[in-house]
């Protein structure tokens, strides 16, 4: 029996300019064991979301902030 696809929620969280930040901390820590939170892909979906880097010691996830969402997908232009 398949599986049915999960779906996006956020249709940001599938942007291409996230797929460049794979793999690099966000600046933000594991609030249980202090590790860095990287930036992370789900496979089925294709979404991106943040999870600690001492993965699988420590299997902590988050999904991105909209701020830091925000930030990524529309950055802000020198001078404005």
């Amino acid at each position: 029996m398949n599986s049915p696809k999960t779906k996006s929620t956020n249709p940001l969280l599938t942007h291409p300019k996230l797929l460049a930040f794979l793999g690099l901390a966000s600046g933000l820590h594991c609030y249980r064991c202090g590790g860095r939170m990287i930036y992370r892909k789900n496979n089925r979906s294709g979404e991106v979301f943040l999870g600690c880097d001492k993965y699988p010691e420590c299997r902590t996830t988050r999904p991105i902030p909209e701020s830091l969402l925000m930030e990524i997908v529309y950055p802000k232009l020198p001078g404005f």
